[in-house]
């Protein structure tokens, strides 16, 4: 029986208030040690503004929970049918963790969101840049010439 390293992060609607959050903290950390899982952390980021509203919500919760749990348990299904059905929160996501590679660090997460922003990114390419997309598409055809008739009739064929 294999174990991995999974990471669950959610965000909440802050507006349910500090009691139904560390409910919904403790019912994850209970059902994680219920199938047989064992929690590594589970880190609050606190408050944070939102890139686009959900729900008609500027702000989440954040929390990231890291446990080790069996491939072949019940607990992963779970997990994100419990997080279908609780109605505060706003998203979920459930990955496995790489190795050598977590989200467990705040600073470190915001550090590689503003390097990728700052990022130098290459020239943008018109539409017209590219041969098959409109404009001169070249090939092998020969140019219609000025002096060939288009509407001629074959002279074997009857008028």
């Amino acid at each position: 029986m294999a174990t991995h390293t999974y990471e669950l992060f959610v965000v909440l609607d802050p507006s349910v208030g500090e009691e139904k959050t560390k409910a919904i903290r403790s019912r994850i950390e209970g059902l994680i040690g219920e199938h047989g899982g064992a929690l590594g952390k589970c880190d609050d980021w606190g408050k944070r503004r939102l890139t686009f509203e959900i729900a008609k919500k500027r702000e989440g919760q954040y929390v990231l929970f890291v446990f080790d749990a069996a491939t072949d348990t019940q607990l992963l299904p779970e997990l994100k049918r419990l997080c279908h059905i609780e109605e505060s929160l706003l998203r979920h996501i459930l990955v496995r963790a790489e190795v050598g590679k977590s989200a467990g660090d705040p600073a470190l997460a915001e550090k590689a969101l503003a390097a990728m922003a700052s990022a130098p990114r290459g020239p943008r390419r018109e539409r017209f840049d590219r041969p098959d997309r409109g404009g001169d598409r070249g090939g092998d055809r020969a140019p219609v010439s000025a002096d060939v008739a288009v509407d001629a009739a074959p002279a074997d064929l009857p008028v």
